[in-house]
């Protein structure tokens, strides 16, 4: 997982079958941590729920990264970069999704934000905005 300029270069941990939920570790230098629900891969099926929280200043951010005319400023804007190793053979015939669905980012308050998918000099990007 790579989180902006942040990457864990490991296999992501499995906290056991039967968890209802797990910390896989803490981003550095941020110090956000990351719960998973389930928190056992092999329990997501067709599912699962990733959960980016500062345990001790919710005003933290992962990148200072933002949008001005087009451009990203600031920092790196990339929040989150998946690799997946497969466990079956995909037929290029029946091509599969892999979906984002219901992001959610608030403000330490637990006001909700508002996203929008906007067109950038890199490509699209999710911009998050009061």
């Amino acid at each position: 997982f790579c989180f902006g300029p942040i990457c864990v270069p490991k296999v992501v941990p499995s906290c056991g079958a039967g968890g209802t939920s797990c910390i896989w570790g803490s981003l550095v230098p941020t110090g956000h941590n990351i719960l998973a629900v389930p928190g056992d891969l092999v329990e997501w099926g067709d599912h699962g729920t990733l959960l980016f929280f500062h345990p001790s200043d919710p005003t933290a951010t992962i990148t200072e990264a933002y949008l001005e005319g087009g451009a990203v400023m600031g920092d790196d804007a990339t929040y989150l970069i998946s690799n997946f190793t497969l466990t079956a053979d995909i037929p290029t015939e029946d091509p599969q999704c892999l979906w984002m669905n219901d992001p959610h980012f608030s403000l330490p308050t637990g006001e909700s934000l508002k996203l929008k998918v906007s067109d950038t000099e890199a490509g699209k990007a999710i911009v998050v905005s009061k």
